[in-house]
């Protein structure tokens, strides 16, 4: 039996972004029902990063002691040039991220986390889950928002005190009802793939390569068991967000005059999918009167900040905290928009500068190189400041 009260949330989309925020608001007694469209959680995906805002979060929810289980925290992210193999710098993490800000940075493969986040809803007595269902329809109004509901083959009506978007960049309420525009083909695809780690130790760090139009990223998931590669190309502009397979070989042959090394592990057991990368190129609204748009629904950024999951988690926690202040959602919502739009904006705008550097190519290459080769790494950490350094 669904739940129908004007004092309660409706959240469309139990991602992290969707389930984070249920966390949030449940915790300070409101009651929430999560609609999601598929049958259930599919435990795929691959590795995301988790820096000390979004643990931070996650912590003050008490899902600190399960996190750390299943994480990583590595000791250091260590960065080469692709082609020649050449070690650029060492940026510390570990403790002395830990001692920084108060939080670890940790890595985790993205079902470990959303498989934390259901198994805290399911337990709380305020949150219901429904999947095989989906909002299709809403009617902001003074008092909230009353909302259609499609479940299976059945429409039925549910009103709430507010309706939050959480149904990612795909998003049909972001689009066809709130009518802002779709996300954007970037041009370029993550590749993905586990690999069983040999050797524990050594690999307890989180590797970055650059080459020309290229860039991977490697860290440590599932208790240090595997390491999480994405390997970063151009491709073609995609229209959806369908995945693509491809051969190791096939996928090699893209890394032609790459560091024999670094191209050992196309030669290693492994699966590689492709995801079309998409963004959305500015934030121009996260609220819309009694409802609210949040993680990728609201703003999909590129990989190369590694925020993506972070920014959606740290949502979640201003969105329950605006709730908090004020009376109705609509001003609790106008406030969680003026709030967070800066922020994401900006976040936004340093993936997309990340990216033009890691994938320098020629004499700017060079140039990129030798800058990181004589930069201290506490200045070269200190560029990251702003961001590691959030609070909920």
């Amino acid at each position: 039996m669904i739940r129908s009260d004007t004092n309660s949330f409706i959240i469309n989309g139990a991602g992290i972004s969707g389930l984070t925020t249920a966390l949030a608001l449940a915790a300070k007694e409101y009651k929430i029902t999560v609609f999601e469209k598929a049958e259930g959680f599919e435990m795929l995906g691959a590795g995301l990063q988790l820096s000390p805002n979004a643990m931070h979060v996650l912590n003050s929810l008490g899902l600190g002691r399960w996190i750390t289980e299943a994480a990583s925290t590595p000791q250091s992210i260590e960065i080469a040039n692709g082609i020649t193999g050449k070690k650029l710098t060492s940026l510390p993490l570990g403790e002395r991220v830990k001692a920084t800000f108060g939080a670890p940075y940790a890595v985790i493969h993205r079902a470990d986390l959303q498989n934390i986040l259901f198994n805290a809803c399911k337990n709380d007595p305020n949150i219901e889950i429904h999947f095989s269902s989906e909002v299709v329809e809403m009617a902001p109004h003074a008092n909230g928002v009353t909302t259609m509901i499609r479940q299976d083959q059945d429409v039925n009506e549910l009103q709430a005190k507010g309706l939050i978007v959480a149904d990612g960049v795909w998003s049909n309420l972001r689009t066809e009802v709130i009518g802002l525009e779709p996300p954007e083909s970037s041009g370029k695809i993550a590749w993905r793939a586990l690999i069983p780690v040999q050797d524990k130790e050594q690999e307890n760090t989180t590797c970055v390569w650059f080459g020309p139009k290229s860039h991977v990223v490697s860290y440590p998931v599932r208790g240090g068991e595997y390491q999480n590669y994405v390997v970063i190309t151009d491709g073609p502009n995609a229209s959806s967000n369908k995945t693509i397979t491809i051969d190791a070989e096939e996928l090699k042959s893209r890394f032609d005059g790459w560091n024999g090394d670094f191209l050992s592990i196309f030669e290693k057991q492994a699966r590689w999918t492709g995801w079309p990368l998409f963004e959305t190129p500015k934030v121009k609204r996260m609220a819309y009167g009694p409802v609210a748009i949040i993680g990728d629904a609201a703003h999909a950024m590129l990989p190369f900040a590694a925020q993506g999951a972070a920014m959606a988690i740290e949502d979640a926690a201003v969105l329950a905290k605006q709730i908090d202040i004020h009376e109705n959602a609509h001003d609790a919502f106008a406030a969680f928009e003026k709030e967070r739009i800066p922020r994401v904006s900006k976040v936004l705008k340093t993936a997309r500068a990340n990216g033009r550097i890691y994938h320098l190519s020629g004499i700017r290459s060079e140039f990129r190189d030798l800058g990181m080769w004589l930069t201290p790494a506490r200045l070269l950490s200190a560029r990251q400041n702003w961001i590691y350094g959030w609070r909920p």
